[in-house]
């Protein structure tokens, strides 16, 4: 054996790691997860495709983010107002239940808030002239015990478009109190799922489930003989999750029952910050925004016993709804053929949003026009613009299947961290790790850290090798 001294050996090893380094190729492994579509803006009406391009240029909101708000917005407003009906026995409500995701400071929140506020404005003045009601109510009782033979008036109730932290019963009740519905707004809607069971023993999600289908609720209250009774309840849903909490809407069994099938998710690709920008927006979104969701407002609900408007097809529109009808069956058959029956169900359930979100395009088109009459017909043109919805929502829904049933850690990694774990050999040292990491333009420290990560790296009992857990 040569007479050679430990840092000629070091040096020699250092050299040899760089050598193969220099000639490692890391091409890029195919990228299998699913991607979400962009958000088809081209299809909403030009005053909604105005504000959502319009807000995106000025204040950063993402477009995603903004258009899902517009449409749980319009939903709220259309509430039991109308229906459509593909074939008699069959019809369907404008009810939406939807998820903005987003990493924190994805812009979420502001856009929905934004959209929202003609609805919450009106709830506000409502709930004032609730109060002034209420005293003069409380003071009419007063005076009716005093004189004998008078009649107490009537208890005021408070008309409202939005709930947030509510009970299923304090639900039903709000139903009850207003026939056209409401909108459940939960800024973080994961809140939403972890109150269920929280005021009872169970049986909450079957009640939404039951309401996301529109069909009657009972329920019978302790302090009252007489049951609550709703016809058509409606119950829009919208709030914001974060990526790394999705798997709360699939715990408890709700993966299986046909729950997280029927949300809509708003996930766009590009999740950063939005860039400072000195324009302002022009002041008159805020007045369009509030007449288009005021003239939505001003159809009236359905009193009790009548039916609410009822959209049919037009001939193109039936002849194209035949056809989506068979592109979905296809691939249902092909999903339960494969036994994939969470792609299955959320398809599924893309039949009825298809119908949805064409009677919400066919009240938005005549909301931004000059036209008092409502139509009595989904046209072609309304049921293509829910069909490319559906293809957006399905591609988000894609993607947060795959997050939630067949992902790895190595799919929630991104940039430098994924290239090296792509780069690195199945079991390495830790120098030959560092040196390929700097390679790649990543320092010591940052490739050690790395290192550290459990779910990546198995560390050997010798300290110095590593092998990987999953295939990158």
């Amino acid at each position: 054996m040569p007479n050679v001294t430990p840092n000629a050996i070091n040096t020699d090893l250092v050299n040899a790691i760089q050598a193969e380094a220099a000639h490692l190729t890391v091409l890029p492994a195919e990228d299998d997860r699913p991607k979400a579509q962009g958000f088809p803006v081209h299809v909403l009406p030009e005053g909604l495709q105005w504000i959502t391009s319009h807000l995106h240029e000025t204040i950063g909101f993402p477009v995603d983010y903004t258009a899902a708000a517009i449409l749980f917005a319009a939903s709220v407003a259309i509430g039991t107002s109308a229906r459509i009906t593909p074939k008699r026995g069959w019809t369907e409500p404008a009810i939406l239940w939807l998820a903005l995701v987003g990493r924190p400071g994805a812009n979420k929140t502001h856009p929905l808030t934004m959209m929202l506020r003609p609805l919450t404005v009106r709830d506000r003045e409502s709930a004032r002239r609730y109060e002034n009601d209420l005293r003069e109510y409380e003071r009419a009782v007063k005076q009716a015990r005093k004189e004998e033979g008078s009649e107490a008036p009537n208890e005021p109730e408070c008309d409202q478009h939005l709930v947030s932290d509510t009970t299923p019963e304090a639900l039903v009740e709000a139903l009850n109190r207003n026939p056209r519905g409401v909108g459940l707004h939960r800024d973080e809607l994961a809140g939403w799922v972890e109150d269920f069971g929280r005021y009872s023993k169970g049986g909450d999600v079957e009640k939404f489930l039951s309401m996301w289908s529109a069909q009657p609720v009972r329920v019978n209250r302790v302090k009252s003989k007489r049951p609550l009774y709703v016809e058509r309840p409606f119950v829009s849903v919208c709030g914001t999750i974060q990526p790394g909490v999705l798997g709360r809407l699939i715990a408890d069994g709700r993966g299986a029952n046909g729950f997280v099938d029927r949300i809509l998710f708003a996930y766009p690709e590009a999740q950063e910050v939005p860039a400072w920008s000195e324009a302002e927006p022009d002041a008159q979104v805020a007045d369009y925004w509030q007449a288009f969701i005021h003239k939505l407002l001003s159809i009236p609900p359905p009193d009790e016993g009548a039916d609410p408007l009822l959209f049919t097809f037009t001939p193109d529109a039936k002849r194209l709804w035949a056809k989506h009808h068979a592109a979905l069956k296809a691939e249902i058959d092909g999903f339960n053929r494969d036994g994939d029956e969470a792609r299955a169900g959320h398809r599924t359930k893309m039949l009825s949003y298809t119908l949805r979100l064409a009677v919400i395009d066919t009240l938005a088109r005549w909301a931004e026009s000059n036209e008092h009459e409502i139509p009595s017909q989904v046209d072609a043109p309304s049921l293509g613009a829910a069909i490319a919805l559906v293809d957006y929502f399905t591609s988000t829904a894609d993607k947060v299947l795959f997050s939630l049933h067949d992902s790895t850690p190595v799919d929630e990694l991104s940039g430098p961290k994924l290239k090296l774990y792509r780069a690195l050999p199945t079991t390495f040292a830790t120098a030959k790790a560092i040196v390929i990491a700097e390679g790649l333009g990543i320092k010591r420290r940052t490739a050690e850290r790395y290192l550290g990560d459990k779910k990546l790296f198995q560390r050997h009992r010798d300290g110095g090798q590593y092998t990987k857990v999953h295939e990158g």
